[in-house]
């Protein structure tokens, strides 16, 4: 029984519910992710499910809490506190393509798949955008950038975001697969380019 169970062998236990949870609701949609479906994947009752979850919207906000944790990690990892902020604006974003390759099923959860519990997680989400806003507005206080760093912000990420989704749905015109990382920085060196302070003396 649970209460008898170690609790590194009830968490062990629980990551993989949520590794198989992860999968289902990715792969075949959040309507077929069930505890039945969930104890059928792992070869166990549904009543063991149970043991470990109260029901499947307390796995599914699991599942998207420990996935925002790991982003939000890995774009914190990037960050070099020595480092000027146009460096770490580029570490940002080489950052946020390795997570999505490496880790494509944490990625689509979060922001590929419309889901309603992912309103529970705003505090989550804001703290993993919090990395790349903090960087944008070092820039423009530093007059490197002009404009709202929330737009440019937000500008840099959807444009990551739309090149990644193409990528993983497969709906680019041309196979462009092998050259993301580098269409990625364009499109990122382009948009900056855009937002850059020009000297209003015309020098």
């Amino acid at each position: 029984m649970p209460e008898k169970t170690k609790p590194t062998a009830k968490a062990a236990f629980r990551d993989r519910l949520c590794e198989a949870a992860l999968k289902i609701f990715v792969k075949e949609g959040l309507e077929n992710l069930t505890m039945r479906r969930l104890a059928k994947e792992l070869g166990i009752s549904a009543m063991t499910a149970y043991n470990y979850f109260e029901d499947r919207n307390e796995i599914v906000q699991e599942v998207l809490d420990r996935a925002y944790d790991e982003f939000a990690s890995s774009q914190k990892g990037a960050i070099d506190h020595f480092a000027e902020p146009m460096e770490n604006l580029m570490k940002l974003d080489e950052a946020y393509f390795q997570f999505a390759m490496d880790h494509p099923l944490q990625y689509s959860a979060l922001f590929m798949i419309q889901n309603e519990r992912l309103e529970q997680s705003k505090e989550r989400r804001s703290e993993a955008f919090l990395p790349l806003l903090d960087t944008v507005t070092q820039l423009v206080e530093a007059d490197v950038l002009e404009g709202e760093p929330v737009l440019i912000a937000n500008l840099l990420w959807s444009g990551r975001h739309g090149l990644i989704s193409l990528d993983f749905a497969k709906r680019f015109m041309n196979d462009l697969s092998s050259k993301l990382e580098e269409m990625i920085s364009e499109m990122n060196e382009r948009l900056l380019k855009s937002f850059m302070k020009m000297d209003k003396s015309g020098i």
